[in-house]
């Protein structure tokens, strides 16, 4: 089976959801037998060298990568406003991206195209006009979802109503490519449900993330044992992380700390902005990127994740379950995970919520390491990535086979 990813971030460093998503379901596609190349669209905000890919984490026979300057500017918000379109997608259609797609087609047959997220769907046409193969668009998140969310976050007037309106933009077209696609592979049965209400659907599967289970765990340190750890880690280019990090510093950790003077809290993500580096202080440890987000985790005792826009499975949150940990969460940060709050993950949904959720693990620590087990458990159960892997390429094949004989 030849399968054709394309992409707009390219696989590595697996520092954040989507090149992690990327890398993990083409390594086991791999291991199960399929031939696997990719065309990236090699962002200016997320550039990577195709050079500096470890061997261990090639899974490709051939990578092509196309540079594209998908800065925002101000002519280009205006721009794309009065032309009525999404500047959210626009950002992403690059004529040479276009070019080298139809030379790739043009010289080489697959039996899939891959398309990671809604941004590449601007490219539909471009697939039909050179190629017979399945289309197969491989949602992440149910994206006009998160701008939505998004808006009604915001407490600037203007910006609110802007977001509002980019979110419209993308709903529309997410709804119109929604028939389009042959194969639909949805992140989480949540997602696959509200597409469906959007549109028809074809042909879909649920194929969540999966994590690798080959971490030891650490167990948490009570407050009467010393210093207790609890972190976040995510990616602070992603506004919702650094949004929902804020938010509790300035609205949770000054009441836990006015009680527990030996309580910290460890921040860690890429792209880490001077204004919370500044934050650091009063218990709080900006770590700025980490070189292993597994050892970061190991060493805190809860996972805090504090979203209140997005959409789709939240991969750290996931990989927090699957260490071991005790995640503490809102509804936003759980959709997709299954599982039940109090036994699984403790949920919350305003400051008062995550003050008690944490009081709960200062506490109570062999409930934590409890529901840190708990989550262990969930999480090899049903989102190992072996076996979600499987049940995509069955999927694959299921659906060539019935081309081939309606051909």
């Amino acid at each position: 089976m030849r399968i054709l990813i394309l992409a707009k971030k390219f696989p590595y460093p697996l520092k954040e959801g989507e090149p992690i998503a990327i890398s993990i379901l083409c390594r086991e596609l791999k291991r199960i037998g399929a031939s696997l190349d990719l065309l990236v669209l090699n962002t200016s905000r997320h550039y990577v060298d195709p050079g500096k890919l470890p061997d261990e984490y090639n899974y490709f026979n051939r990578i092509w990568s196309v540079p594209c300057d998908t800065s925002i500017t101000a002519a280009g918000a205006l721009k794309s406003l009065v032309k009525g379109e999404s500047y959210i997608l626009s950002r992403f259609k690059s004529r040479k991206f276009s070019e080298k797609l139809a030379e790739v087609l043009q010289q080489n047959s697959y039996d899939i195209i891959q398309l990671e997220t809604l941004f590449m769907a601007v490219y539909l046409d471009d697939i039909r006009t050179h190629s017979k193969s399945l289309i197969c668009m491989r949602s992440h998140n149910v994206e006009h979802l998160i701008w939505e969310r998004y808006a009604q976050t915001s407490k600037n007037l203007a910006k609110r109503w802007y977001l509002a309106y980019q979110a419209r933009l993308l709903r529309k077209f997410e709804t119109a490519m929604l028939p389009q696609y042959d194969l639909l592979l949805s992140i989480s049965s949540n997602d696959l449900r509200i597409f469906s209400q959007m549109a028809p659907v074809k042909q879909a599967l649920t194929a969540p993330v999966g994590i690798g289970l080959t971490r030891g765990l650490s167990g948490p340190t009570s407050a009467a044992e010393g210093t207790f750890k609890a972190g976040f880690i995510g990616a602070m280019d992603w506004r919702p992380n650094l949004d929902g990090v804020l938010w509790f510093l300035d609205e949770v950790w000054p009441k836990i700390r006015m009680s527990y003077s030996q309580v910290e809290f460890h921040i860690a993500g890429k792209s880490t902005p001077a204004t919370l580096r500044e934050r650091q202080g009063n218990g709080v440890f900006v770590h700025g990127e980490v070189e292993d987000s597994a050892d970061f985790i190991n060493q805190i005792a809860v996972l805090v994740v504090p979203l209140f826009a997005g959409s789709g499975i939240k991969i750290k949150v996931l990989e927090g379950m699957s260490l071991g940990k005790a995640v503490i969460s809102t509804d936003i940060g759980f959709e997709g995970v299954g599982g039940e709050p109090g036994r699984h993950y403790l949920k919350a949904a305003d400051a008062v919520e995550f003050k008690k959720a944490l009081e709960f693990c200062l506490m109570q620590p062999s409930r934590v390491v409890e529901i840190g087990n708990n989550a262990r458990s969930h999480t090899q159960e049903n989102f190992d990535a072996s076996i979600i892997a499987r049940s995509v390429f069955d999927f694959f094949r299921k659906a060539l086979e019935e081309k081939r004989k309606d051909a």
